[in-house]
């Protein structure tokens, strides 16, 4: 089938194309590397244009995904094809398009999200935790965080997205409706948060979760504060009271206890720095309120006083 044969060529074409570690080494060289150096530059441009091709189809996959119903077993592949471009760079294009087919995914197929977040979980070994070209999503406001920060943040907001027919339906009840949503929002991004934790104070990872969940704090405080990044400041709040949960509850080792401090640490002194330059803006704000006020009432004055002259001359004896 087509998401078959994209998830063929997405593991053993593309990935390793772009990725060295998806490359398999045999008799000394990686796979896809020829003896003929000339061969070389024939097969990239046949590499990014299967790259460009694949693209368009997984985005195509995300329309199909939103009219027409799909077996489970197609669900997992379809999973499998839009969650493994995340942990692989730099393939940007394709990550967007795989965006779109997860998070439709994760919104339309309630019982496959563990599986999602398990399959995330899993993948994030891939991920380096080091800071060197770790943020390739550039916002708006020309900062950047990690793609793997916009993918989780996406699958949260999805879920809290309303019918567009919901206002105008009298049967349905909008409160519960939106009740439900966030409901739904809370709970998954406790749940993906919970597992991160849990693999930051596991000794049996190889993988450094805690710099990876540190990463990802900071990409939160970054984004928490902009309207199209809702679920930053929403992931914020479960995040905090997971880690007051964690740090009060004695029944937890000292360790994760410790580990959840210094997480709590590190967002109380970012919040505090954000609170203090949200003060200082308000401040200039006020400043700048004042003295539009202070030029209104002036130039109100001065038009008074014009007119005091005007009447002045008119109701002299000629």
């Amino acid at each position: 089938s087509v998401v078959r044969f994209t998830n063929h060529q997405l593991v053993n074409t593309v990935f390793p194309f772009y990725n060295s570690t998806y490359r398999n080494h045999k008799d000394g060289k990686s796979k896809g590397e020829g003896t003929d150096s000339k061969r070389v530059p024939t097969k990239s441009k046949a590499v990014a244009a299967l790259y460009k091709k694949l693209a368009e189809v997984v985005s195509m996959l995300a329309q199909l995904l939103s009219v027409q119903p799909l077996t489970d077993s197609t669900v997992l592949l379809l999973s499998s094809v839009a969650i493994s471009p995340f942990f692989v760079e730099p393939i940007s294009e394709l990550q967007l398009s795989a965006l779109s087919l997860v998070t439709s995914i994760f919104a339309k197929y309630e019982k496959h999200r563990r599986l999602l977040l398990d399959d995330i979980m899993s993948s994030m070994s891939r991920l380096s935790s080091s800071r060197r070209n770790l943020r390739t999503y550039q916002l708006e406001s020309q900062e950047r965080i990690q793609m793997t920060t916009v993918l989780f943040l996406e699958l949260i907001q999805c879920l809290a997205v309303l019918p567009l027919d919901l206002v105008g339906d009298k049967l349905v009840d909008t409160d519960s409706v939106i009740t439900a949503k966030l409901t739904s929002a809370q709970r998954t991004a406790y749940v993906f948060l919970d597992m991160w934790l849990a693999k930051c104070s596991s000794k049996n990872e190889d993988t450094n979760y805690r710099q990876l969940l540190e990463n990802f704090i900071l990409d939160l405080l970054i984004t928490h504060n902009k309207p199209e990044w809702s679920a930053a400041g929403f992931m914020l709040s479960v995040l905090g009271n997971l880690l007051v949960a964690s740090v009060i509850n004695k029944n937890l080792g000292s360790p994760v206890r410790l580990i959840c401090l210094d997480f709590l640490g590190i967002l109380v002194c970012r919040m505090r720095e954000d609170a203090k330059q949200f003060e200082d803006k308000s401040n200039v704000v006020n400043q700048v309120i004042s003295g539009i006020k202070f030029e209104e009432e002036a130039k109100q004055n001065q038009n008074v006083k014009e007119d005091d002259k005007d009447e002045e001359r008119l109701t002299q004896p000629v």
